[in-house]
């Protein structure tokens, strides 16, 4: 069960960090700005899958 939360864990950090690379944010104070905009990028679906994936029931 740890590995799959691990697993999961890096799949959100990876994509989270990539987001904001495209965006180009050269600034601390811009970064967060577009983070706040970016996490909406997480639909409920694709945070269900990452759960199923990491061996969450969704009862």
């Amino acid at each position: 069960m740890a590995e799959a939360l691990d697993r999961f864990r890096q799949q959100l950090v990876d994509k989270l960090k990539a987001l904001p690379r495209k965006a180009a944010e050269r600034n601390v104070g811009g970064l967060w700005e577009r983070i706040g905009l970016l996490i909406d990028a997480f639909t409920p679906a694709e945070c269900a899958n990452y759960l199923a994936a990491a061996g969450y029931d969704a009862a």
